[in-house]
């Protein structure tokens, strides 16, 4: 696999225009040969359409919280820095994603379960 980085003006755009934070993927994770600017994608966060219905992403919402043992155990048997995906899955981290505004269905989800204040 060949990591290819951000561009810096491309990364700065998309904080600035939509809240999407900038990351590094660090050297040696997934076996990248350097540090690899790119998205912040930790905390579990997934990228939905703001016309995607409440209810939907509530129920999605709820799925990555509650079931969150069983999608962690799919990589705890990965050395972290080779597991694509982060873990443990905290509920009151998670919601913070990339930096961008949370579907309304998904804060009234951690809102309604005490992981949003």
């Amino acid at each position: 696999m060949r990591f290819l980085p951000m561009e810096e003006e491309a990364l700065a755009d998309l904080n600035s225009r939509l809240g999407l934070r900038p990351g590094i993927l660090e050297r040696g994770r997934l076996n990248a040969p350097a540090d690899v600017p790119c998205l912040d994608w930790s905390n579990w966060a997934i990228v939905v359409r703001d016309d995607m219905p409440d209810d939907l992403a509530r129920m999605i919402t709820s799925v990555m919280v509650e079931e969150r043992a069983e999608l962690e155990a799919r990589y705890r048997h990965l050395p972290y820095e080779r597991s694509p995906l982060s873990y443990p899955i905290d509920p009151y981290t998670m919601h913070k994603g990339l930096g961008a505004p949370l579907h309304p269905g998904a804060e009234q989800y951690y809102r309604d379960n005490g992981y949003l204040s």
